[in-house]
């Protein structure tokens, strides 16, 4: 309305992206865009135009006094917006999308581009905050079923055994209104690790600046709302950094300069200007900055296979550094025969010495499954007295503390129980002290070159070389670093001989399924015989599980498939 020119000309003058809209079912509105855009420039000339078409229907018809889409992407271009989209505000149809180009936009400004590039160059080492979360017990006692209650996938009756180990990459989700949950990472489209730290870095540097300076901003970042509420704190701490790390014109703009010649004495960067540009990633910063916690805890959980046949695996994955999740059946404890029950006991036993022999100071929580079986308290008491017994000794052993029971019940049917299980996680996990431990930046940085070769093995020559590219030269540099690598289930790293020495696994996944080709339960996880017949390598397998002797030709077979 006319009536509110004078209104609008007071944000338009501060504003930095501006979103014009318009109706793709009404041409009149499509035709007065310029005068909105020429409206905007009288105050202000250095917005950024993102243009929309809006009421976008499912199939492109937009009536006799519609909107085209090709015609909206020539204007688009004509006024040099930075971005368009035919969105529908009714069902959501690319409004995240526009507004996550709006926020790209605000992003990409010089000030955090040069934020970015001066944490990566001064900042020597940081937290990681990585953790191993393994999930051991007996087979068919419910632990992937608890990994995908945990990770929020429904509940499926008739999954498969896990053979070898299954890894699934994950991070800890929390605030003050909610409780803790794991959530699902991609790693199709994971953000390396470099950059992920030094982005936590600067969302850090960014909240203590807001928290300073203005305590609406200290609001705003509590209620983590909008998408226009998520502009706001970017611009206001775009603002206050300009100001607090008095960033000149020049350096705003070195962003698209040459970068300057490296001295003969200064380390090797860890970044070249392209990766930065790259590898910068917009949506981890915006969820890092919109949020308090910005020290969330990222795991990979191995659910290990709990047939007899694969103990033979586990002592090379059973590491130090992490938490245990023991999961067990509490049906074996109720209404069993003695000798069903000492066998469950045993099994129990022999994961909690499994545990104290190769991570003596590692948590360990106790997860009684299907507790839909379990129909009242009472039963759970009687539950919690067997393991009471079992348990005793094993400091490791983390209590349930809100239900009084030394372990945590879970209907994964439902996913009952899920969240305080994963609130357990994450406290203990917290206490450790590794999870604390900073981390050389050119560590990570090697981590991620190692990542970035195709092959899913390296030798070792190949990892030192990388590792003099970020600047580390030391041998022992190298052995100290892959060594917590190990620990954290980042690769596999095991120099207990020389040929073993000589290997790095980046990823552990890999070789895993290779090992579980050959270790397998013949009765649960057989192979296609039909295959094997063909090939003439049945007497090979009839060998590789009555004799445990494996043939060159069926390994050959089996990993070439």
């Amino acid at each position: 309305q006319e009536r509110l020119e004078t209104v609008r000309r007071v944000h338009f003058r501060r504003a930095d992206i501006v979103f014009v809209v318009y109706d793709v079912n009404e041409r009149s509105t499509f035709e007065n865009v310029p005068a909105w855009v020429n409206e905007i420039k009288e105050t202000n000339d250095g917005f950024k135009l993102i243009l929309l078409g809006n009421k976008r229907k499912a199939t492109n018809g937009n009536g006799i006094n519609g909107v085209s889409l090709t015609e909206g992407q020539k204007l688009a271009l004509e006024l040099n917006a930075v971005a368009f989209f035919e969105t529908n505000a009714l069902n959501g149809a690319n409004v995240d999308a526009a507004f996550m180009a709006g926020i790209r936009q605000l992003v990409v400004d010089p000030v955090y581009l040069s934020l970015f590039k001066d944490i990566l160059r001064s900042v020597k080492k940081a937290p990681w905050m990585r953790s191993k979360l393994m999930v051991i017990g007996q087979g068919r006692s419910g632990k992937t079923a608890t990994v995908r209650s945990l990770v929020s996938e429904p509940f499926k009756p008739d999954l498969e055994s896990t053979i070898g180990v299954e890894l699934t990459r994950t991070q800890i989700v929390s605030s003050a209104s909610s409780s803790s949950l794991f959530e699902k990472v991609d790693d199709a489209g994971a953000t390396d690790f470099t950059t992920t730290v030094v982005t936590k870095e600067m969302a850090k540097r960014l909240s203590r600046a807001r928290k300073k300076e203005q305590e609406e901003s200290r609001y705003a970042l509590r209620r983590q709302g909008s998408g226009s509420k998520t502009s706001k704190i970017l611009r206001e701490s775009r603002k206050k950094l300009s100001r607090k790390l008095s960033l000149s014109r020049r350096s705003q703009n070195s962003a698209s300069e040459e970068p300057p010649m490296r001295k003969s004495n200064e380390p090797l960067p860890l970044m070249t200007e392209e990766d930065v540009a790259s590898k910068f990633d917009v949506g981890f910063f915006t969820k890092a900055l919109a949020s308090e916690n910005s020290d969330s805890v990222s795991f990979t959980i191995w659910d290990y296979g709990g047939q007899h046949v694969f103990y033979t695996l586990h002592h090379l994955f059973l590491t130090k550094y992490g938490t245990y999740l023991l999961v067990f059946d509490m049906r074996q404890f109720l209404g069993h025969t003695e000798s069903a029950m000492n066998e469950s006991i045993y099994n129990l036993k022999f994961w909690l010495n499994s545990v104290r022999i190769h991570a003596p100071k590692a948590p360990i929580i106790l997860v009684g499954t299907f507790s839909d079986a379990v129909s009242d308290f009472s039963a759970l008491r009687e539950v919690n007295s067997v393991v009471e017994r079992i348990v005793r000794g094993y400091e490791q052993v983390v209590p349930n503390e809100h239900e009084s029971l030394l372990f945590f019940p879970i209907d994964n049917t439902c996913g009952e129980g899920k969240h305080d299980i994963a609130e357990a996680i994450e406290l203990v996990t917290r206490e450790q002290r590794f999870i604390h431990r900073k981390i050389s930046l050119k560590w990570l940085r090697c981590l991620d070159l190692i990542n970035e070769e195709s092959k899913p093995w390296l030798s070792l020559d190949v990892v030192k070389s990388l590792a003099r590219s970020v600047d580390i030269t030391s041998q022992s540099e190298v052995a100290e670093m892959l060594g917590l690598f190990n620990e954290l289930g980042a690769v596999v790293y095991i120099p207990a001989t020389g040929a073993l020495r000589k290997i790095v696994t980046k990823d552990p996944q890999w070789l895993i399924d290779c090992l579980s080709k050959v270790i397998r339960d013949g009765k649960l996880h057989q192979f296609d015989m039909l295959e094997i017949e063909k090939a003439g390598l049945r007497a090979d397998v009839d060998n590789l599980f009555e004799r445990a002797v494996v043939s060159l030709d069926l390994l050959h077979f089996l990993w070439e498939k």
